[in-house]
C-alpha cells in the first residue's frame, strides 16, 4: 500500500471516529420538549411571513379536512380522533406529520373550515405530552418552524386570542431550541436546514436580532461547505440542491422585503445553483437519479425555474460537482464522473461512478434505479449498490464501500467509507460531436483493477457509442465483468437477430437499438426505485463478459426512427 493510500486511510478513520463521537454525544444529550425552554418575551405579531415557492394542493387539503392523512406511502384515517394521538404507520409518516408541510394543502383550500381544522391540529400538537423521536430532531423542528411561519397568515385569519398566544409562544420556543441545537450539530444538510429556519425566524419575529445574526452566520459558513464552485451540492445529491434552492429563494425574498442584506455570498451561490438545477433536469421535468436522488417534485422544480430571473444555461462540464452533461439534437446524456462526497456528507451517496442517464426529447431511455421514497426505506441499501446503476460491476461488488455495523450506522448512518480516490476526466467538444473519457480507481484496492469508460455522442444526437475497458494495475488480476443499462419503466425491450442487439421502444413509439460488439446482450428484470408512487418493475440490458484480463467492450445506442432496424456496428 502506498504512502498516499495509508495517509488517506488514516484521515478517513480519524474523520469517522470524530463523527462517531459527535453522533454518540447527540444521542446522549437530553432531548427536552420545547415547553421547558427558558423564559422569553412573547410577540403578538409577525413582521412578515415567508412566501411559498409553490402552492399546495386544494384536493389534498380537502382530504386532510376529512381526516385522511396520506404521507410517505401510508394513509391514515383519523375517524374524528386527534391525529397526533394515533400510532404512526412508519417513522417517515410521523416525520412528515410533525413537519407540518401539509399546511400548504389546507391553505390552498383556504376556507373557514380548513383554517379552523388547521388551528385545531396545531393546538393538538402543542398539547401533546410526548412527541416521540419523529417530532423532536433539529431538522424536523426547523421544517415545522418554516411551515408555521409560512402559513401564519392562513392560521391567524379569524383566530381567537388564545390560539394567537399559544402560536406565538410556540414560534419563539422553536427559535430558542434551534439556537441551542445549532451549536451541537456537525456541518451538513440538517444544520443548514436549522440555520435557514433560525434566519427566517429572525426576519419574521420582532426583537429577534440575535436569532437573525446567529442563523445568518451559520448559513454563510455552511453554504460555503455545501455548495461547490459550479453551484452543485457537496453531497452530490440533486435532491439536496433542489431543497437548498427552495430555502434560499424564500430567504432572498424576505431579506429584500426587510430591506436587509443577505448573508455574505448567498446571492452569488444562488445564481450558480439555479443553472445547476437545469443541468440535472431531464426534459420530462425530472432530476437525474444520482447519489440519493429519488422522485422529483416536478411542480416545485417548475415553479423555481419559472421564477428564476437569471435563466442561466447550465454548464456542460460540472467538474467541481463531478458530473458531465452532453446535449446533441434531442438527446441528453448526464454522467457521474466524480469521487464520493466527503465522509460526513455521504449518507445518501451511491456507488455509481461512471454511470449515466440518457433521455430523448421528453422521454427517458437509460436511467439509474434511483433512491426509493420514504415509504420504501428497506430498499435504500440495494439502491446504493453499483449494480443499481447503468455502469460496470466487477465481481458483484460496488465501487464504494459503506460503513457497517448496527451501532456505527445508528450513530452516523450508512456513510461511504471508501470509494474512487481518483477520477480522471477528459472531454472534447468538436463539430462531429462530443467525446467524453473518464477512468476511476474504485476497484483498484479490493480487486487491482480500474474502469475506463468512453462516450462518443454524435452531433445530431442520433447515435451514442460507448467503450468500457477494465485494466489491471496488478499482474494477473481478473474479475467477473458485467455491464448494466437500466431502462426507464416506460421503455419496451426486445432482443434482435443473434442476440447482440436489443430494440428499445419508447412510449411515443420512437425506437432505438442497443448493440454490443462480439457479445450477447440479455434483457432482464430491474426495479425503478424512483417511481412517483413507489418502486416499479422495469427492465435492464445486461452484458456478461466473464472473467478476463484486460477486458474491452464496445457498445452503441442508435436512433432507428419508428420502425425496428439493426444497430450499426460500434465505431471504436
Amino acid at each position: 500500500m502506498s504512502v498516499e493510500a495509508i495517509a488517506d486511510r488514516t484521515r478517513s478513520n480519524a474523520r469517522l471516529a470524530a463523527l462517531l463521537a459527535g453522533g454518540a454525544f447527540a444521542r446522549l444529550k437530553p432531548q427536552r420538549l420545547l415547553r421547558f425552554s427558558p423564559p422569553f418575551s412573547e410577540p403578538d405579531h409577525l413582521l412578515l411571513s415567508p412566501l411559498p415557492v409553490a402552492l399546495g394542493d386544494a384536493r389534498r387539503g380537502a382530504e386532510l379536512y376529512g381526516g385522511r392523512f396520506a404521507f410517505a406511502g401510508h394513509s391514515v384515517e383519523t375517524k374524528g380522533n386527534p391525529v397526533f394521538g394515533i400510532a404512526p404507520p412508519s417513522e417517515e409518516w410521523a416525520k412528515a406529520l410533525h413537519c407540518f408541510g401539509w399546511l400548504a394543502d389546507l391553505a390552498a383550500a383556504d376556507t373557514a373550515l380548513t383554517r379552523a381544522f388547521a388551528r385545531t391540529s396545531l393546538d393538538e400538537w402543542i398539547s401533546t405530552k410526548r412527541l416521540g423521536k419523529a417530532g423532536r430532531g433539529p431538522s424536523i423542528t426547523a421544517r415545522r418552524l418554516i411551515s408555521w411561519l409560512t402559513h401564519a397568515p392562513f392560521l391567524l385569519n379569524g383566530a381567537d386570542a388564545g390560539f394567537r398566544k399559544n402560536f406565538f409562544r410556540s414560534l419563539v420556543r422553536h427559535e430558542q431550541r434551534l439556537k441551542r441545537d445549532l451549536r451541537s450539530l456537525s456541518p451538513g444538510m440538517p444544520r443548514l436546514t436549522a440555520a435557514v429556519a433560525l434566519t427566517q425566524a429572525g426576519l419574521c419575529l420582532p426583537d429577534a436580532t440575535r436569532a437573525l445574526r446567529m442563523g445568518s452566520d451559520f448559513l454563510a459558513s455552511d453554504l460555503k461547505a455545501l455548495v461547490l464552485l459550479d453551484g452543485g451540492p457537496a453531497t452530490r445529491n440533486p435532491d439536496d440542491l433542489l431543497a437548498m434552492t427552495v430555502d434560499l429563494l424564500m430567504l432572498k425574498e424576505n431579506f429584500a422585503r426587510r430591506s436587509m442584506e443577505p448573508p455574505k455570498g448567498m446571492m452569488q451561490l444562488l445564481d450558480r445553483m439555479l443553472p445547476m438545477l437545469r443541468f440535472f433536469r431531464h426534459a420530462d421535468g425530472n432530476l437525474a437519479l444520482f447519489n440519493g436522488a429519488g422522485p422529483t417534485d416536478r411542480l416545485l422544480l417548475d415553479s423555481i425555474l419559472t421564477i428564476d430571473d437569471t435563466q442561466g444555461r447550465p454548464v456542460m462540464n460540472a467538474g467541481y460537482s463531478g458530473y458531465q452533461r452532453i446535449e446533441a439534437g434531442r438527446t441528453v446524456l448526464v454522467a457521474d464522473t466524480g469521487r464520493p462526497p466527503p465522509l460526513g456528507l455521504s449518507e445518501t451517496a451511491h456507488a455509481g461512478t461512471l454511470s449515466f442517464e440518457m433521455s430523448v426529447g421528453a422521454e427517458r431511455l437509460v436511467v439509474n434505479c434511483g433512491a426509493p421514497g420514504p415509504s420504501h426505506a428497506p430498499w435504500r441499501d440495494a439502491a446504493r449498490k453499483t449494480a443499481a446503476h447503468s455502469t460496470v460491476t466487477l465481481d458483484d461488488r460496488s465501487s464504494c464501500r459503506f460503513v457497517r455495523g448496527r451501532l456505527v450506522t445508528a450513530l452516523v448512518g450508512r456513510l461511504v467509507r471508501e470509494g474512487p480516490n481518483e477520477v480522471d476526466v477528459k472531454r472534447d467538444d468538436g463539430r462531429g460531436g462530443t467525446v467524453l473519457r473518464a477512468i476511476h480507481d474504485g476497484y483498484a484496492k479490493p480487486l487491482g483493477l480500474v474502469h475506463e469508460r468512453t462516450f462518443r455522442v454524435h452531433a445530431d444526437g442520433n447515435r451514442v457509442e460507448g467503450m468500457d475497458v477494465i485494466r489491471p494495475v496488478r499482474q494477473r488480476t481478473t474479475a467477473d465483468t458485467v455491464l448494466r443499462f437500466h431502462l426507464h419503466p416506460g421503455v419496451r425491450a426486445a432482443r434482435l437477430g443473434r442476440g447482440n442487439s436489443v430494440l428499445l421502444t419508447l412510449p411515443s413509439g420512437d425506437c432505438w437499438t442497443f448493440a454490443v460488439d462480439q457479445q450477447e446482450a440479455h434483457v432482464e428484470e430491474s426495479v425503478f426505485f424512483a417511481g412517483d408512487s413507489g418502486p416499479r418493475r422495469a427492465e435492464q440490458i445486461v452484458v456478461r463478459l466473464g472473467r478476463k484480463a484486460g477486458t474491452r467492450v464496445a457498445w452503441s445506442l442508435t436512433h432507428t426512427g419508428n420502425g425496428a432496424g439493426p444497430g450499426a456496428p460500434a465505431l471504436f
